[in-house]
């Protein structure tokens, strides 16, 4: 098991709430020391011996530290003591359903839209805990992220802790997320992201925000400001399943597997998931490992290329496969081919209308996205590698013109073969191909590069794949062969002017980062020529909630002193929401629009 548990919130902040505050500050100021400590864990128990020899012990319950009377020292003071302060600070939260997984996406099918999010009625608790959300949030957003200590990471636990226990597990995922950006901060991580930071703030406030109005107006809620705790799955009966290909997983929280898509024929995708807490060593592992679906042995690498049977099949709304006790699954005699009709739908849909369906998926919350919502289906040919990357001109499709597409690497690790890839394609020079890739809405006309394969499955190809492949190569662990390198004849500057909403973008993160101390009164002459720019670019709602963004932040009554009274953060936290939700929208139209 992982040498660190986690830990729920509630105890979390029971235990930093009853220490000394001198104690918080001094972890504050060294928010790694437990680092460099011995940590030796089991099933059931966690103890870390410091260099002077104190032990701290952890008693755990189903992997994880559920109250804080699982915490003891042996030192005087436990366990209000830094010892126990420092162990904590490294320990990560346990999610809502107590049960490891990543987010990895999926593709809600016919089947399973029954399983839909719809409105459900609020009740007071979950009211009350968008209230604290919202208040916690606020009052963080008003001194900024930089300005968060441990003592104002105890309010974000407990909002974490409450909408958990009310079942507004959506607002309480950002809340948890908002506490490791902030750790990562303090420490100086280089896994903090202010782009991050900034994106799960704006969502702990608009999930607070539409409970709150909710409630205030007397109606029901939709359910998918809620979010749901685990993943309810529903049976669908049988299903004709067609491996399509498989994808590495590795994410910034520590999670790696893998993930094989399948389609029912008819254009839908399914996921079957081996994910876990581990580096890019466990995605490489993965491949080979058992995807435990039903009574068929498959390794995810054999199921990618293979037909399938289910009976009693049982899926959740977003399209993962189950494996119940009473999923049976039969392999087909012969292996799935991108040449198989079934799949042909994949690649029959013009890159404008996969575009389009992204873009406005990309826009819901992520548990209700389908599976493959960011995925092309890509025919063309390759025209050589430039500027890191490995061009292709896109076939056209519905009476498209072709396009240049930037084809890039989905990760960056060593262990896995994306880059080593990448450098053969570009090898390939004027070989027409398919490919499966993830859109990069913000960057136009790149695509990660996930499975490849010849657009004719013939012996006198250029690219040619060993037969056990299928036809297909997933480029994260199948080794494409290698030739000299061709460079592409027009390279394309990869140095990109800023976006129209930089200014807004900017002060928004900024805001995010320090708070309304960003926004003072002397700045106001720059943040009105910047919203002068916006409405000169015939931008009226950014240009608005700029200014109104700045009000906020500046209109705070004097006393007779003539000392400034600090916004009130409620105040200030509502024009920085306005301000998110319309960069937000306006980004995405905006990439939209420019990626073809």
């Amino acid at each position: 098991m992982s040498l660190r548990p986690a830990i729920s919130p509630e105890a979390l902040a029971d235990l930093t709430a009853a220490a000394p505050a001198r104690l918080v500050t001094k972890r504050d100021a060294e928010p790694t020391l437990a680092d460099a400590w011995t940590w030796t864990a089991s099933d059931q128990t966690c103890t870390v011996t410091t260099e002077k020899g104190e032990t701290v012990s952890l008693t755990l319950v189903d992997g994880a530290v559920r109250t804080a009377e699982a915490v003891r020292c042996s030192c005087l003071l436990s366990p209000r003591c830094l010892h126990v302060l420092a162990v904590l600070a490294r320990l990560p939260l346990t999610d809502a359903s107590d049960a490891a997984s990543a987010e990895v996406s999926a593709e809600q099918t016919p089947a399973a839209e029954a399983l839909d999010v719809e409105e459900m009625p609020l009740t007071l608790e979950i009211a009350r805990a968008a209230e604290s959300a919202w208040q916690t949030a606020a009052d963080l957003l008003a001194s900024g992220a930089a300005g968060c200590n441990s003592l104002r990471e105890v309010a974000l636990l407990r909002a974490v802790h409450a909408g958990r226990a009310a079942g507004a597990h959506r607002m309480a995922s950002a809340c948890a997320r908002l506490v490791q950006w902030t750790r990562d901060l303090r420490a100086d991580s280089p896994t903090f992201d202010l782009g991050g930071l900034t994106a799960d703030l704006g969502e702990a406030l608009h999930c607070a925000c539409e409970i709150a109005a909710a409630h205030r107006r007397g109606v029901a809620i939709d359910g998918a400001f809620l979010g749901t705790a685990r993943r309810r799955y529903q049976e669908i009966g049988h299903l004709r399943l067609h491996g399509v290909f498989s994808e590495a997983v590795v994410t910034k929280s520590g999670y790696a597997g893998a993930t094989t898509y399948l389609t029912d024929g008819e254009g839908h995708l399914y996921t079957r998931s081996d994910v876990a807490p581990g580096g890019a060593l466990r995605a490489v592992g993965a491949y080979d490992a058992s995807a435990a679906i039903g009574d068929a042995v498959l390794s995810h690498c054999q199921l990618a290329r293979a037909g399938l049977f289910l009976s009693g099949a049982t899926a959740s709304r977003d399209g993962r496969l189950g494996s119940g006790a009473n999923v049976r699954a039969v392999r087909a005699q012969r292996q799935s081919t991108w040449d198989d009709a079934a799949l042909a739908p994949l690649w029959a849909r013009p890159l404008r209308e996969q575009l389009a369906r992204m873009t406005a998926a990309d826009g819901l919350p992520p548990e209700v996205r389908s599976a493959g919502w960011d995925l092309a289906f890509v025919h063309g040919t390759l025209r050589g590698l430039a500027a890191n990357a490995v061009w292709l001109s896109a076939s056209s499709q519905g009476g498209e013109p072709e396009v240049a597409l930037r084809l890039v690497a989905a990760a960056q690790h060593p262990s896995l073969r994306h880059r080593d890839n990448l450098l053969a394609l570009g090898g390939l020079t004027g070989t027409p191909v398919r490919l499966v890739g993830r859109i990069r809405l913000a960057e136009p006309r790149s695509l990660e590069l996930l499975a490849v394969g010849p657009a004719q499955a013939t012996s006198d190809a250029p690219l040619v794949l060993p037969a056990e492949l299928g036809g297909r190569a997933c480029v994260a662990w199948d080794r494409i062969r290698a030739t000299a390198a061709h460079h592409a004849d027009t390279v394309e500057s990869t140095v990109r002017p800023p976006g129209p909403f930089a200014a807004l973008e900017r002060r928004i993160e900024r805001a995010s980062l320090g708070g309304t101390a960003t926004l003072r009164p002397e700045s106001s002459g720059e943040v009105l020529h910047e919203a002068v720019a916006l409405d000169a670019l015939l931008m009226p709602g950014s240009a608005s909630v700029l200014r109104d963004l700045l009000a906020a932040a500046t209109q705070a009554s004097r006393r007779f002193t003539g000392t400034r009274d600090v916004p009130a953060p409620a105040v200030f936290a509502l024009a920085w929401l306005r301000a998110f939700l319309q960069l937000r929208g306006a980004q995405r139209a905006f990439a939209a629009s420019m990626w073809m």
